[in-house]
């Protein structure tokens, strides 16, 4: 059994009682490789003095906290000094057992790395006492109570992946980051033979007595632990969790509105040359989906003048006309590729005279989307018992009006939130649909319901109907990349689509006279289980591909099994060249999907203050830019304040850079890491040569360039995709690197043009809007060959057709 290095992390306020304890349960441990880390988080009562006295009989580095930052920040900062691949916290007033670390280690290295936190049995003491056995593992276990410890052991990966520890949070931080791991695919394994000694204190900083209104901060953190997360619970369908949902309560009906907005915005087609939004009131949606399309054309029409002002400057394109007069336009037909509908059809006078003239301007082919509001939605029904009016629309008025129109429905899909308030509505009309046999599941779907997205289509043919259906093993690094975001793109198209799941395989998602898809992404399959999975699959009619977007030798399971994951699948989609090379040794039928971005952030406004910031954010690149730091540490010095540097994860890189003009983030979200990549103007992206560095993407230089920052990269990966002197700047050399590297961070406009123009080379070359049909091209083209990818399958794993 291997024995992995462990970062013990020990947060320590004002806690010279107990602090011995708990070193002593470590030196006592039968684990020999860790490293222990104690910080004094600016404590008054004389710990940090304590801890220095300490330091002599007990072997840990102490870190010291110049103010109190709270133990969320605390571990965050220790963390980022360590380098275990087990990081295990341990509170200095608790203690666990000489056999603690080992049994943990153990376990851990025995399984896939997606079991992550192992956590163990409390033994509670001092100011109560009993004990807690480690319980089962769910993620519904998990919204309804924390019942995993902070003390438990998990890996730098999961950590990463989380976010670290939210510091907004002075309780559950720990419940917030175990959350965010399961979030990301983690699943969390149960040691109940392991017991950690958790003092109970009723001085202490969570109220468990409840003495200092400990339920109400509880509830109050689990609210604002839910709510962050609110769009990712909703893209993983668990934001109607009754212990999600409660804690979103309360939102405004605004965001709701939003909400609904955005999925209107994410069904319009995002190659569309011509789009038409009929109510286009300030052209917000219209701004939002020329991000997406900067190609494409929008079109707002709109009766008020105000709104139309507002809209002039975010559209190509606005009209001032009422609804009745909407067909005097000068809007070609056939011109169009999409017309959005902002405002209810219920409302309108002549539904189907609108309807009408649309389909004259659309092209053939081209779709109609609008949202109408439902009838039977709690609240309208509730308006109504009130004496308040809300105009709707049946399902069967909206396919009467579209028919009579002349278009074609392909798709009504619901849209509602589940909530308390809605539920409660139900439980009292409960015996009315009991006394009148009307059956409460069907019900409740309807009732469920705000509104229907409603989409049609100019056309007379059936459509061709796809079922794109993922399986997400992990949720780290690439499901917003390599799932979401393509998937959100895909589905625009009349007849497809998708849907992503964690975990979760059902095999009777798809509908009648749909042909499926399903994708395992990054999945790492065994030899005994692939056999029964994928024939499970194919009998199902499937077609089954397999995503991959990294070396897949970076998970030794893959090498333990023979690479069986891609030898039993149909075929294979990938992000990169290299890396399709790799696997088509196991497997004949790649494609590459190269990273694209998924819009264009809005145009830089640089700094205009003389002064300059170089980004480094990377995770295990030390060989990487160890040739280069002496000669970056040369340059800097001279240019005193002028150069601020900005580092994301890599506290060696930090460490090793003599400025002192610089800043340091050790972990944060994919959202914070854009917002400070935004702030810089130079990119630093080094890469030696390594088989396992070539098969990497170019994500990082396509997203430097669509946030105005330029680069300075490496030959390797990036030289296939930056435009040396044009749209960046490539070193070959050391000598090279510090001599581009002095005139990028002094030649302001030099860096400004190149940052510009690899802004419009994303644009124009690197947008999902581009690039997405390719992959339903695939999906289907690979569907008409399954006879033959099935007689290739059948000769790398037969065991499957037996």
């Amino acid at each position: 059994m291997s024995s992995p290095l462990v970062s013990l992390i020990t947060p320590c306020y004002n806690d010279k009682r107990y602090i011995r304890q708990a070193l002593e349960s470590v030196q006592q441990s039968k684990y020999a490789n860790i490293e222990h880390f104690v910080i004094d988080d600016g404590s008054t009562d004389g710990t940090a003095d304590y801890l220095e006295e300490l330091r002599s009989q007990f072997s840990f580095y102490l870190v010291k906290s110049a103010k109190h930052v709270g133990v969320a920040a605390a571990r965050n900062l220790a963390i980022s000094l360590s380098k275990g691949k087990y990081i295990l916290p341990l509170d200095s007033d608790n203690y666990f057992d000489p056999g603690y670390i080992e049994t943990l280690v153990n376990q851990a290295e025995q399984l896939p790395e997606k079991y992550c936190p192992l956590y163990p049995t409390m033994v509670l003491f001092g100011d109560a006492s009993n004990t807690i056995p480690a319980q089962p593992w769910s993620v519904d276990k998990l919204f309804k109570s924390p019942f995993i410890h902070v003390n438990s052991l998990f890996t730098r990966k999961a950590f990463d992946a989380a976010g670290g520890f939210d510091p907004n949070l002075g309780l559950f931080e720990d419940y917030d980051l175990f959350i965010a791991m399961a979030l990301k695919g983690f699943v969390g394994y149960p040691m109940p033979g392991v017991k950690l000694h958790y003092r109970i204190r009723k001085d202490g900083l969570v109220d468990h007595f409840n003495q200092r209104g400990g339920e109400t901060q509880t509830q109050r953190c689990r609210r604002y632990i839910f709510r962050k997360r609110q769009a990712q619970l909703e893209r993983l369908k668990l934001d109607s969790h009754p212990q999600v949902s409660i804690h979103l309560q309360g939102i405004s009906r605004k965001l709701v509105h939003e909400s609904l907005s955005t999925r209107l915005l994410h069904l319009i087609p995002p190659d569309a040359n011509q789009v038409v939004e009929i109510g286009c009131q300030t052209g917000e949606m219209g701004e939002a989906y020329k991000r997406i399309n900067p190609h494409g054309t929008y079109i707002g029409i709109d009766e008020q003048l105000e709104q139309l002002n507002s809209a002039k400057s975010r559209l190509d394109q606005v009209f001032q006309t009422p609804l009745s007069q909407i067909a005097n336009l000068a809007i070609a037909p056939g011109s169009i590729d999409c017309v959005v509908i902002s405002r209810n059809l219920a409302q309108l006078a002549e539904p189907v005279k609108l309807l009408q003239t649309i389909r004259l301007w659309l092209k053939h082919h081209g779709q109609v989307i609008c949202a109408v509001p439902n009838p039977h939605y709690w609240r309208a029904i509730l308006g109504l018992l009130q004496g308040k009016h809300q105009d709707t629309l049946d399902v069967d008025d909206v396919q009467k009006i579209f028919t009579a129109a002349n278009l074609q429905l392909f798709e009504m899909e619901r849209y509602g939130d589940v909530t308390e308030e809605s539920k409660a509505f139900q439980e009292k009309l409960k015996p009315v649909l009991d006394a009148y046999q009307i059956p409460l599941p069907n019900y409740e779907k309807r009732n469920q319901t705000e509104a229907y997205l409603v989409r049609a289509w100019k056309g007379e043919q059936l459509l061709k109907r796809l079922f794109v259906q993922t399986v997400m093993i992990s949720t780290m690094a690439s499901d917003q990349v390599r799932v979401y975001q393509p998937d959100r793109c895909i589905r625009t198209i009349p007849g497809v689509r998708t849907d992503a799941q964690l975990y979760n395989v059902r095999l009777n998602a798809a509908l009648s006279g749909e042909e499926k898809v399903f994708i395992w992404q990054r999945s790492r399959l065994t030899k005994a289980d692939a056999v029964s999975k994928q024939r499970q699959l194919i009998e199902a009619g499937y077609l089954i591909v397999v995503e991959m977007d990294d070396d897949p030798r970076f998970w030794p399971e893959h090498i333990k099994e023979d690479f069986i994951t891609y030898r039993s699948c149909h075929c294979i989609q990938t992000s990169t060249e290299p890396l399709a090379e790799f696997l088509r040794q196991f497997n004949p039928y790649v494609k590459v999907f190269p990273n694209q971005l998924p819009e264009l952030p809005p145009a830089r406004e640089y700094r205009q203050d003389g002064r300059m910031t170089v980004f480094f954010g990377a995770l295990n690149r030390e060989r990487d830019w160890q040739p280069l730091v002496d000669r970056i540490n040369r340059v800097l010095e001279p240019l005193g304040d002028r150069v601020q540097v900005q580092v994301v994860h890599d506290q060696k890189f930090f460490q090793a850079l003599e400025t002192p003009h610089k800043q340091f983030e050790p972990t944060c979200s994919y959202r914070r890491y854009h917002e400070l990549l935004r702030e810089a103007d130079l990119a630093l992206l080094p890469l030696n040569y390594t088989e396992f560095n070539s098969m990497k993407s170019d994500l990082k230089f396509i997203e430097c360039a669509g946030q105005g920052v330029t680069v300075l990269a490496s030959p390797t990966v990036y030289a296939a995709s930056v435009q040396e002197g044009q749209t960046g700047v490539i070193y070959e050399t050391l000598d090279q690197f510090e001599e581009k590297f002095r005139r990028l961070v002094t030649d302001t406009s030099w860096r400004r043009q190149l940052a510009q123009n690899a802004y419009n080379w994303v644009r124009d070359q690197r947008l999902l809007s581009l690039h997405y049909r390719e992959r339903v091209a695939w999906y289907w083209q690979m569907r008409s060959r399954l006879p033959e990818l099935n007689e290739a399958l059948r000769q790398r794993v037969p065991d499957i057709f037996r």
